[in-house]
């Protein structure tokens, strides 16, 4: 996954909207669809930006060594 994806996994899980997570963020729905539009063929989420959106819904950016086995969250994948 990248972080795109699991912000939005995040959503759909806790059933927030693109309204109300902008709302949460302090940015307008035109910004947030933007961050989260996955069809874009462009570089993902900057760490310090999903790690602010990731705040907002309670999780935060941690980075381990590669060996680590992640249990429970979301793993970025590329």
């Amino acid at each position: 996954m990248n972080g795109r994806e699991i912000i939005k996994a995040i959503m759909e899980q806790r059933d927030i909207s693109n309204i109300e997570y902008a709302k949460e963020l302090g940015i307008t729905r035109a910004a947030i669809w933007d961050r989260l539009d996955t069809k874009k063929s462009r570089k993902d989420i900057p760490v310090s930006m999903l790690s602010t959106m990731a705040k907002v819904l309670g999780y935060k950016v941690v980075v381990v060594p590669t060996d680590f086995e992640v249990k429970c969250g979301y793993l970025v994948d590329n």
